[in-house]
Formats: C-alpha cells, structure tokens, sequence
C-alpha cells in the first residue's frame, strides 16, 4: 500500500530499507536479523503492484562472500529491483543510525 500510495503522490521512486523491513516485518530494529529472502519478499511486492523503481538497501551484501554479494544482486535483479545499495561495515552489522557500528 505505501508504494502505491507513494507512487500515486507523485514519487518517482520508492527506497526498501533494511530498517523498515525489520521494523515492518519483525517489529524490531535492524539489527542484522533480516536475511536476504525477507527483503526479497518486500521487494516482489512493490515491483509488482508499482511501475517506479525501487532502491533496495542490500545490508552488507547478505554473506561474507563476493559469491553471496553476487547472488544477492542477481536476485535482486530477477525481484525487479531498479537499483541496490551496500553498506560498507563489520559483521554483524548493524543499523546505520544505531550506536557501536564499525
């Protein structure tokens, strides 16, 4: 609802953050405990009901990989993602407006 409603204000694209996924799915602040298949979740349901594109926070890649950083792009890609940010920290990460990040 918020992305059609963002949409039909005028918006011309939507950001997923990791916060409000955890916040609106889990009811607790990002603090590392949303994986990559929570996201995707959010992201197949904007994508589908909005024709702007959405920014999708991508945490830290969800690995400690470069192949999990890439399977997290692919999917992201394939979920209608119109682009991707990553966050540069130490695992576990945590919120960027938490406290005791690195």
């Amino acid at each position: 609802y918020a992305g059609r409603m963002a949409q039909n204000v005028g918006f011309k694209s939507i950001y997923v953050s990791g916060g409000g996924v955890a916040l609106s799915n889990m009811g607790m602040p990002d603090l590392g405990i949303t994986g990559l298949e929570d996201v995707l979740v959010d992201v197949r349901r904007l994508t589908r009901v909005t024709s702007v594109p959405a920014l999708v926070d991508i945490d830290t890649g969800f690995g400690a990989s470069i192949f999990n950083i890439e399977r997290t792009i692919r999917d992201m890609e394939q979920a209608g993602a119109g682009a991707i940010h990553m966050e540069d920290q130490v695992l576990a990460k945590r919120c960027g407006h938490r406290p005791n990040k690195q």
